[in-house]
């Protein structure tokens, strides 16, 4: 048995998400695993996705309350909570192995760590700090082991010497290929606000018009539907129609889901791909991880980019 510390950064759930679930199959497999993220966001993860408690055999992962601090503004301002990260962690040395999502800088102190990453924050980030994105690109490019999703790794993770390809990050209980009777609309813009106004309009015109049908004779908004719709807590109108609820983000909801429109953040794109769900994308302009989400959708045949 090998202890092994894993460390998610702390920028959306997504990133929590994605080391919980190698946290899970980490521990399944025997070892002793611990996990750095911040408590409140492992709490509303397991809350949300099945076996993401590190939990095997009777026992639990140790979970670390700790914050990378990342966030886009601190990279751009060159901040050192944020782009020394790795400083305030407590000594490493009685780990086995370190896994750490998306950031190299922990390749300082142990340069033997396995990075998860999909992106680095120095590629996708316009105007980011020199001194920080020189040293991270320096580091990645030290890295033994890379560890990328297909088809969602970006191309500088790609051409990174350590690079190897793996599948979807999907829970022990993920079954791919949709639900006979599956046939909700999800409408969810993840953690940040980006993309409020435009979801919330769009909302707006569904409780005008009326519940979606996504076999309907205009595609997936139908007149006359009676499938539901599962929206973001933060769109949901003060008096809702009784076929719309606040989406859960649970397997149990994500069974339901035949189409949905969202921020293409790599979680929610994982839990729709596993279902067969249509897919659009919608996103700030900006964003180069969230178009080379959207753009992988669209080549998949899975959906639009909007």
């Amino acid at each position: 048995m090998s202890r092994i510390a894993v460390i998610a950064c702390d920028h959306g759930l997504g990133h929590v998400r994605r080391s919980l679930l190698v946290v899970d199959e980490l521990s399944a497999r025997g070892h002793d695993v611990t996990l750095f993220a911040p408590e409140a966001a492992v709490a509303r993860v397991r809350r949300t996705v099945p076996g993401a408690s590190g939990a095997t055999g009777g026992e639990v992962a140790q979970v670390v309350d700790f914050a990378t601090l990342t966030t886009p503004q601190s990279l751009r301002r060159g901040d050192r909570a944020a782009t020394r990260w790795h400083e305030r962690l407590p000594g490493l040395d009685h780990f086995d192995r370190v896994v750490v999502d998306t950031l190299p800088e922990v390749l300082t102190i142990r340069p033997d760590a396995v990075l998860l990453a999909q992106f680095l924050w120095h590629d996708v980030l316009e105007d980011v700090d020199r001194e920080y994105a020189e040293r991270a690109e320096t580091l990645a490019h030290t890295a033994t082991l890379v560890i990328g999703s297909e088809p969602f790794a970006m191309p500088a993770v790609r051409d990174l010497p350590g690079f190897r390809a793996v599948g979807l990050y999907a829970g022990p209980d993920a079954r791919p290929g949709a639900r006979p009777d599956a046939g909700a609309l999800l409408i969810a813009g993840g953690a940040t606000a980006a993309v409020r106004g435009p979801l919330e309009r769009l909302v707006a015109d569904l409780v005008r018009t009326g519940p979606v049908d996504p076999h309907g004779p205009t595609g997936w908004i139908g007149p006359g539907g009676t499938r539901h719709v599962h929206v973001d807590r933060e769109l949901l109108p003060d008096d809702p129609p009784d076929w719309m609820s606040v989406a859960t983000h649970t397997p149990a909801m994500y069974d339901e889901i035949a189409a949905a429109v969202v921020r293409p953040g790599l979680g929610t794109l994982t839990e729709l791909l596993m279902r067969d769900a249509r897919i659009v994308c919608v996103r700030e302009e900006g964003n180069s991880e969230l178009a080379h989400n959207a753009a992988a959708i669209v080549e998949l045949g899975r959906g639009h980019d909007v």
